[in-house]
């Protein structure tokens, strides 16, 4: 009983409790919610907001990579590319 009286009293600290689930990287979770805030064309002022998950935004990412550089539209008609 003496010696936790003199623990407490020279302020002795026990070691912090480790969790027994390890903590998950929020950065790189597929599941975490991302939300994205996108301008309506021909609108100063009008927005719309969708959310997704990480795992869905990389999947709409890469299929817009997969389509390759034929889907710019005009922007290779000054190379003799289709409009």
């Amino acid at each position: 009983m003496l010696i936790l009286l003199l623990v407490s009293l020279l302020g002795v600290e026990s070691p912090p409790a480790q969790s027994a689930i390890p903590a998950k990287s929020s950065a790189n979770d597929p599941e975490k919610m991302i939300c994205r805030r996108f301008a309506v064309t021909g609108s100063l002022v009008s927005s719309y907001k969708t959310c997704k998950t990480r795992r869905e935004w990389d999947n709409e990412h890469a299929a817009l990579r997969a389509t390759g550089p034929a889907s710019d539209s005009c922007r290779n008609s000054g190379n003799g590319g289709p409009c």
